[in-house]
């Protein structure tokens, strides 16, 4: 017999067995006998642990999202505004700013966006490289218009349009 404490323990006993592996392990002598635990529970509650958490992860990326949003396009400018041409002579589109929500705004690569002329036998556009010209063909007035379309995770395509007065003299 050997005690524990203040109570003893049968050599013959499971309890003995689990205090003598324990000693020959190099551990120090245990206050209580080793717990018999299923790992098949274990396991099972491991996954379920697991499941939890990335359930919650999901839910605080989510949250994440709906509380600092992607930036919303609102409107473009162009600069110039307005030219005024003779027959044959061209003008750069200086710049083209996009403005949203909840961002400052942003001047955005010309070639980004879309140009069309309302009345292409009056003005054209070119695009040479990184530049955008306007090209005045005859006399008369036109309108170009810029199209400029933000691809936005959240609320899809959002596509905002400015234009600029062409008067060929």
């Amino acid at each position: 017999m050997l005690m524990d404490g203040n109570s003893n323990i049968n050599t013959n006993s499971v309890r003995f067995t689990a205090y003598k592996v324990t000693i020959e392990e190099g551990a120090c002598w245990p206050n209580r006998p080793l717990l018999n635990i299923d790992q098949k529970k274990v396991k099972k509650q491991m996954k379920k642990l697991t499941v939890l958490i990335v359930a919650v992860l999901v839910m605080v990326l989510l949250a994440g999202c709906w509380l600092y949003p992607e930036p919303k396009l609102i409107s473009i400018c162009v600069d110039p505004e307005g030219m005024f041409l003779e027959p044959g002579e061209t003008e750069p589109i200086i710049s083209v700013t996009a403005n949203y929500t909840l961002a400052p705004s942003e001047d955005i690569e010309l070639t980004d966006c879309e140009y069309s002329s309302n009345n292409p036998e009056v003005a054209i556009v070119d695009i040479v490289g990184n530049e955008v010209f306007v090209r005045a063909v005859k006399a008369g007035e036109t309108i170009i218009l810029v199209t400029y379309t933000q691809h936005n995770f959240w609320t899809g395509r959002v596509i905002e349009t400015d234009i600029v007065g062409v008067f060929v003299e």
